[in-house]
């Protein structure tokens, strides 16, 4: 029997997670899929714990090592079903929520499916459940109205809490681009702008698996704060293409590029190899920047802690924000279940 899904993982070093997540899809009560297990050239045994099972459904494709982004497009080009849908491999997913998508399609054939997720980190008993209203929108009209609200619950920026269909991402040529870094964003947004009936479930389906000794989240991202300046460009330049009004849009791209700078103080500190005076020369970079400096001006919280924080931004203070950041980074390594949880809801 033809799959109806192709579930597509790419794999690389993910011994420590894949029984779990492998065991979560292979246990789904809807069971005409396929899943595509893109071992992106492992040195660890993630290939041991993958040939341990014995399931038709599992394919596993071996490659070199290209990223995410090469691993996802290999699994849509070898794909046999009629929808994809990309998990991560340090993650999982509820064990019907298979089964729900496809209800969603019998009901409404929609172009584009997005789920509610559960936000969590590694060992831990506790998580955030993160979702929007249960609608059905009908054109590209309807959902331009909320496209800002599902932003900004981080409902549109991955694609592991959706399901596509795979004739809209062949017929028109999307592919994942060749970036690790924000590659989901642009794929999302070349998917949107080919959709046209869209279904949001508030289902928290997908379980999200934050990782603090192995993440990217963790590691030191070199020039962060630029993709930070590109990304937001990116959002501009999209919600302008959809037809989204300037003043529907700007809080956001000024909260949101204004946080995520905050984010660029924290990954400073991740760096061991930079002394502190290098360190606080890249802080300085950050907060006097015309970027941070224009959408500062624009930007407005009722949060008491981005307030606190804000306050050293606008007097030009890097010392203090620089503490601020090794701050940010002590938590984040050491009680990383608070710190998941205070970005969740700030």
């Amino acid at each position: 029997m033809k799959p109806f899904i192709s579930i597509i993982i790419p794999i690389y070093n993910s011994q420590k997670y894949i029984k779990k997540n492998i065991d979560s899809i292979l246990n789904q009560t809807y069971k005409n899929f396929e899943l595509l297990l893109i071992n992106d050239g492992s040195t660890d045994d993630s290939l041991s714990v993958i040939n341990s099972y014995n399931d038709d459904r599992i394919r596993l494709i071996n490659k070199k090592n290209g990223g995410v982004s090469s691993a996802r497009n290999y699994g849509i080009n070898s794909s046999s079903g009629d929808y994809l849908y990309f998990v991560d491999s340090d993650d999982y997913i509820e064990p019907n929520t298979l089964e729900k998508f496809v209800d969603i399609i019998k009901s409404f054939n929609p172009d584009l499916i997005i789920c509610g997720f559960f936000s969590e980190t590694y060992n831990s008993h506790s998580y955030d459940k993160i979702f929007f209203d249960e609608k059905l929108y009908s054109s590209r009209g309807e959902f331009r109205k909320d496209i800002v609200s599902l932003y900004d619950k981080h409902l549109l920026y991955n694609v592991w809490n959706k399901l596509f269909k795979k004739d809209i991402i062949i017929n028109n040529n999307i592919l994942f681009p060749n970036i690790n870094f924000g590659e989901d964003i642009i794929f999302n947004q070349l998917y949107l702008e080919n959709s046209k009936k869209i279904y949001n479930s508030e289902l928290c389906l997908y379980h999200y698996v934050r990782e603090v000794s192995n993440s990217i989240t963790t590691k030191y991202i070199p020039n962060l704060f630029d993709l930070r300046i590109n990304e937001n460009k990116i959002f501009i330049n999209f919600f302008n293409s959809y037809g989204v009004d300037y003043d529907s849009y700007i809080s956001f791209v000024s909260k949101r590029f204004i946080e995520r700078t905050v984010g660029c103080l924290e990954n400073v500190h991740r760096k061991n190899n930079l002394n502190i005076s290098d360190k606080i020369r890249e802080t300085e970079k950050i907060i006097h920047h015309n970027e941070t400096s224009k959408y500062l001006s624009l930007y407005s919280s009722d949060s008491f802690k981005f307030k606190f924080i804000l306050f050293f931004y606008r007097f030009n203070s890097p010392i203090p924000t620089f503490c601020i950041g090794y701050i940010l980074h002590f938590f984040k390594v050491n009680f990383p279940n608070f710190f998941n949880k205070t970005k969740n809801r700030r």
